[in-house]
This record gives C-alpha cells, structure tokens and sequence, in this order.
C-alpha cells in the first residue's frame, strides 16, 4: 500500500473511524500542515481546500476493503495504520486529533478558512462561514506571560468572558490573584466570572511532575468531579450562545497539564454543541 493512503487511514483510525466527505478534506489539509512532508497537496476548490490526490486514493481503498463504499470515509478495518507511521508523522497525527479532533462542520470550516484564508478563494460558502461571528471555547494559562500579554492573547481572540476555572484564585505572581485580574480584564470592557466548582484542590496538584501524572490526576477530576458540575457547564453553554467567545483560565501554559482541557472536553459532550474549541 502507497505510504500516503496510511496516512488516510491513520487519520480516520484517531478520529473514530468515519468523516463526512467535506469534513475529510479539511482534516487531512490540517493534518498535512503538522507533517515534516506532506503527504498531499491541496488547492482552493468549491468548498475550501481540496486534494485531488486524496480524493482519487478513496477507491482503491473501497476495492482494497479498507474504506466503506458510501458518501463517507468509513473505515471497515479496525487495523492500527498509526502504528505503521513514522515517529513523526504519528507526532502529527496525535497533534492533531488533540488540537482539531473535536472540530465538525462549520466550526471546522472556519477553522480553516480563518487560519489559511488562501483556501478560502474559490469557496461558494465563504461569505456564509465568514460572515457569521465564530462562537466557542478559548483556554488560556497565565505561566510565563506577564499580565499584558495575557490580555493582549484575551483581545487579539476577542474574548468576550473570562471564567476562573481555579478552586482559588491566588497567585504569587502580580496580577492574576481573583482582585487583580478581574480588575484588569472587566477594565478592558472583558466580563470577569470565577467558577471554584470546576476548581481542583492545590493539594492534589502538588509534586505532579510527569504527564503519566497529570492524566491521572485529570482522569480522577473528569470521572469525579466533572459528573457533579453539570449546571456549571450548562452555564457556560450558555455563556457562549450569549456572548460568541469564551475563555477558561488556570495557571499552566499547557492545555494537556491542565484541567480547563477536560473542562472544554465536558462542553463538547453538551446536548447540540457544535462550537470550536481553541487552546490560545
């Protein structure tokens, strides 16, 4: 099998299997922009990015019995093609189901046609996707950033709400203690709004030190306190219908050491979602 149609098939193998066509196309196109070589070429088409290449690939993956003959890609094999990688094209799979994996539809077509407008050219749609102000979940860290880059990431994204998703908002460092911050975002005409139920206590974050770690830490918060949370989430549901853009805030730069990520991983699950999630 050509190298190039594992790497369909190992996209379609992080995602669960199964893409709309549309859906497919964009997902390869911002799988392709994470690999050291890509494995296709894409050009601005009817719909936003389109590879030929990839689009012929579709049959003999049908006749080979790898690929569902319907109007989706659907994998037929449960055979792991991640694994028959290279270590750096599984890098870029991974990275990317962690960072667009949960995009679908519109969301994911804004995605592309905000971040790679060239695209976007020949799109019958673009007027509608763009028009419409782009709804969702921001999360953001404050580790290594001053306060003024912190707010500057806040309305470079046009946030709109900031939700303290810290059990305590204390910090040693100037400006993010609960004071301080809501005074420096809502004076920016930001809406400040801290949220202690989806907190974890400083204790248990304590002496975490490698990623093994954090998962476990974050897995306990998921299965034990997150089912517990639900008007709180609903709430923020709420929030982003209301307000277009919304951002969870905790200490750590890092989406995946943090637990805003599986907060924003919970709104997903919510009844009619179909927001983006961004990490900023």
């Amino acid at each position: 099998m050509f190298y190039r149609r594992k790497v369909i098939l190992s996209l379609l193998q992080s995602l669960g299997g199964e893409l709309s066509k549309t859906d497919f196309q964009k997902h390869l196109f911002l799988l392709t922009r994470l690999q050291d070589a890509p494995s296709y070429d894409f050009v601005p088409h009817h719909y936003g990015c389109f590879s030929f290449g990839a689009d012929a690939d579709r049959g003999p993956l049908i006749r080979a019995g790898l690929l569902d003959d319907t109007d989706h890609w659907k994998m037929k094999t449960r055979a792991d093609f991640v694994a028959e990688l290279k270590a750096s094209d599984q890098s870029a799979v991974q990275r990317h189901r962690a960072r667009y994996g949960h995009l679908r539809k519109q969301a994911l077509i804004r995605e592309v046609y905000t971040s790679y407008p060239y695209y976007a050219i020949r799109s019958r749609i673009a007027p509608d996707i763009l028009s419409e102000p782009e709804m969702g979940v921001y999360t953001i860290g404050y580790e290594g950033l001053s306060l003024e880059a912190y707010l500057n990431r806040l309305l470079r994204n046009d946030v709109a709400v900031l939700c303290d998703v810290r059990k305590n908002p204390i910090s040693r460092k100037y400006g993010f203690s609960k004071r301080q911050l809501r005074g420096a975002v809502e004076g920016l005409g930001l809406r400040y709004i801290h949220i202690p139920e989806l907190g974890i206590v400083s204790g248990k974050r304590k002496d975490l030190d490698t990623p093994s770690a954090y998962n476990l830490l974050f897995d306990e918060y998921e299965r034990d306190t997150l089912p517990g949370c639900e008007n709180e989430l609903l709430s923020l549901g709420k929030l982003v219908r209301e307000h277009k853009r919304v951002a969870l805030t905790c200490f750590e730069a890092c989406h995946t050491r943090c637990h805003r990520s599986r907060v924003a991983n919970a709104l997903q699950r919510l009844p009619e979602w179909d927001y983006a999630v961004k990490h900023i």
